[in-house]
């Protein structure tokens, strides 16, 4: 009972901020939660000075329509392999001139790679899924179906373009987060933070641990400034991901 009452409040609660807040409902039938507006609508954020936001792995464009909402007059790239997917972000940015948006994956080199598509859009990688991932989340066990996306690297699409600064770059890509950095190491080298999506445990085969992940950011000049947020294991509760903040 006491479980039922918990989650009708925080549903009831989330519903009275969207009705107080119009601004929220638009962005919530974008797929932005209240709390993510609220984890990200900090001064941190509004106040750093980012004209330039890259969204990697942008699925249907949840972080690119929160910071053109908190920051209207940034450029933002915003990059989605999975063709269905980014139907819907082109579709939802179509008419904004500030938003450009490209249907490839981001890795070392260029070419085309196997791409492993959940039906649970989320949890689609470049890498095949580990088997605690599935018992995490049986939902997403025996999903995937491969296809072949096209891949850049970063600077082949935007090192030679005269981005704004400060820059903000967001890595969501589900442990293929080594081979992003590894082809985009002009543009990195000059943004002042980049928002990634780390994992603590191995969620895929392959994928770097938040260990790699730190050591390599550290060798670029950035320090790690804490979590936004973090995904735990509904299984045992354990710390599986989380978004970590690294800046210059």
């Amino acid at each position: 009972m006491m479980t039922l009452l918990s989650t009708f409040h925080r549903r009831f609660r989330k519903f009275t901020q969207l009705l107080e807040r119009p601004s929220l409902l638009a962005l919530h039938k974008k797929g932005v939660s209240p709390d993510t507006f609220d984890r990200f609508s900090g001064r941190w954020i509004t106040s750093a000075g980012f004209r330039t936001i890259i969204d990697i792995g942008a699925n249907r464009g949840q972080f690119t329509h929160l910071t053109h909402a908190l920051l209207p007059e940034a450029d933002i790239f915003a990059f989605e392999p999975l063709p269905d997917l980014y139907q819907l972000l082109a579709e939802s940015t179509n008419g904004v001139s500030s938003i450009k948006t490209f249907n490839v994956g981001l890795g070392r080199q260029e070419g085309e790679l196997t791409f492993y598509r959940n039906r649970y859009a989320d949890s689609s990688s470049f890498r095949p899924m580990a088997d605690l991932h599935k018992q995490q989340f049986p939902f997403t066990d025996g999903l995937d179906t491969p296809l072949t996306v096209p891949v850049r690297t970063l600077d082949a699409v935007l090192g030679g373009n005269e981005l704004k600064e400060k820059i903000l770059v967001k890595i969501d890509v589900q442990g293929f987060e080594n081979e992003v950095i590894a082809g985009g190491q002009a543009v990195l080298d000059r943004a002042a933070m980049v928002i990634m999506e780390v994992s603590f445990q191995p969620l895929y085969l392959g994928a770097p641990n938040f260990d790699e992940i730190y050591s390599t950011m550290r060798d670029r000049g950035y320090f790690f400034q804490g979590f936004v947020d973090q995904l735990i294991g509904p299984l045992d509760g354990a710390a599986l991901q989380g978004d970590a903040i690294f800046a210059r």
